[in-house]
């Protein structure tokens, strides 16, 4: 193979190297955009589940004439959700760095 193909080549290598960096620099941002979005919808719905439960639970009336088992049922799904809203939160936070 003579020098000047060998210059071409190795040109045509860097010009593809430095495409597939872009490429692959692209694909981070879009995944890292993309991972936010999932966090945040998942967050909106969490917040909502919560704000519920919470209602629900400090309503007099509905935990005095409620039965005990549906009043820790709710109990346990508020603290569930507030476990994976802080779930939800690190995993943004360890995303964003």
């Amino acid at each position: 193979m003579c020098s000047a193909s060998r210059d071409i080549l190795g040109r045509k290598l860097d010009d593809n190297l430095s495409l597939l960096l872009s490429l692959r620099k692209n694909n981070d941002i879009l995944c890292k955009e993309h991972g936010l979005s999932v966090i945040e919808k998942e967050k909106g719905n969490c917040l909502k589940q919560i704000a519920m439960f919470e209602g629900k639970l400090s309503n007099v009336a509905f935990v005095s004439r409620a039965p005990e088992k549906v009043v820790a049922e709710q109990r346990e799904k508020l603290e569930k959700n507030r476990a994976l809203l802080a779930q939800l939160e690190e995993s943004e936070k360890r995303l964003r760095r």
